[in-house]
């Protein structure tokens, strides 16, 4: 049952999401405005017989944390629910003679969870050997590196790119301006990484 129509959530664009039950008993969470306005994000529906809820998530949502380096990047991962209030569950009795009662609306709101799924980044290494100058892979697929079989992951949200390059040396290097790609340069040479990990 939908007990309020504000479902407290948002496609990451920043448009609302509104609670709406069709005719065969599922809620779906239709954005409002935006570039997916009148689009579904999500559907919730409830077995009758066996209680399971199902929860489909069909677009990306907006989680109030961005993982930055102001709080050590570790913001990535967090759940967002339902608003309080917003979903409710009623149960229906039926005795041996055929007598109904149904109860009152129990608010699960808050069991229902969108849990962000964050990226996933790996180490990459790469040795140049005595007398070699360069040395190419790329450091969001693993591709060309030791690290091969380990590919950085963006996870459902998508959009994995390089933003920035930042060398530990002495002295630090930093590149965070994308134009011709990122470059630090160290005591054993230059590293140059493209937007797209090469």
């Amino acid at each position: 049952t939908v007990s309020n129509a504000v479902s407290g959530l948002s496609v990451t664009d920043g448009s609302a999401i509104s609670l709406v039950k069709d005719p065969s008993g599922v809620v779906v969470g239709v954005v409002q405005a935006g570039a997916f306005s009148g689009k579904a994000a999500f559907a919730i529906s409830i077995d009758a017989s066996t209680g399971v809820v199902t929860v489909e998530q069909y677009l990306s949502l907006q989680h109030p944390n961005q993982a930055t380096a102001a709080n050590g990047f570790n913001s990535y991962d967090e759940g967002v629910p339902l608003a309080a209030g917003s979903l409710g569950v009623t149960v229906a009795r039926t005795d041996s003679d055929g007598d109904t009662t149904t109860s009152a609306a129990a608010d699960i709101s808050g069991q229902i969870r969108f849990e962000d799924d964050g990226p996933t980044t790996n180490n990459d290494t790469d040795t140049v050997l005595s007398g070699q100058l360069t040395a190419s892979g790329n450091v969001l697929t693993g591709a060309g590196t030791e690290n091969a079989s380990a590919p950085d992951s963006a996870g459902a949200d998508g959009g994995l790119v390089v933003v920035g390059l930042a060398s530990n040396g002495n002295p630090v290097s930093i590149d965070t301006d994308a134009t011709g790609g990122f470059d630090v340069t160290g005591s054993n040479g230059t590293l140059h990484v493209d937007a797209n990990g090469a």
